[in-house]
């Protein structure tokens, strides 16, 4: 009997908005490097740091913008580029109206 995950089970991650445990490609990543105090996109994986996870989803997007707890310690600090790059998301998923908060992808 094995301790570990199965092999059929993705690896999980907790989004920062609404708290639910979601497989990682169901969410975006984003990371403040450790030579950094910006917060940058980390789409690919390969940036080191201190990282959090949101879901592909308009709720947990608007959320990260207005939530006061999560503005204070996310939002402010992201570099002008992955904000930019979260709205364009924002305006993509309303337009597709393809929320996937909570799926099992």
């Amino acid at each position: 009997m094995s301790c570990g995950p199965s092999v059929s089970q993705a690896p999980a991650r907790m989004c920062v908005a609404c708290r639910r445990l979601i497989p990682r490609d169901g969410l975006f990543r984003l990371v403040r490097p450790t030579d950094s105090g910006t917060i940058v996109l980390n789409l690919k994986g390969e940036i080191s740091g201190k990282g959090f996870y949101i879901c592909r989803c308009t709720e947990c997007l608007k959320k990260l913008e207005k939530d006061k707890r999560l503005r204070r310690n996310f939002t402010a600090k992201l570099a002008p580029q992955a904000q930019e790059w979260l709205r364009e998301q924002l305006r993509h998923y309303e337009e597709a109206e393809s929320s996937l908060c909570g799926s099992t992808l």
